[in-house]
């Protein structure tokens, strides 16, 4: 799959990859740490103040189906403060590097 670019006002669904930030994806094979929500979301979004980019993302991975059901697998609810580092996984893999 070729790397695309996309703003975070469109939502694209392509081989099972929901892609909202405005990021380029990178290998979902990498390994990512343990990250707070807030933390994450300010990756994904440094131009807003941290509850917007909470917001913001918590509606991307709603949004994105697969992954919703990947981290509801994982034990995810909405509710947690911090991400599992198999959880940052499959986020990056489906919204893409941050």
């Amino acid at each position: 799959m070729k790397n695309i670019r996309l703003s975070s006002k469109h939502f694209v669904t392509r081989e099972k990859n929901c892609k909202f930030a405005d990021v380029k994806y990178n290998s979902p094979m990498s390994n990512y740490g343990e990250k707070g929500r807030m933390e994450l979301a300010m990756l994904y979004s440094p131009q807003l103040d941290p509850r917007a980019a909470w917001r913001k993302l918590k509606i991307w991975i709603e949004k994105c189906k697969p992954l919703a059901e990947e981290l509801k697998q994982m034990g995810y609810t909405g509710h947690e403060r911090i991400f599992t580092p198999k959880q940052v996984n499959r986020i990056v893999h489906y919204l893409g590097e941050y």
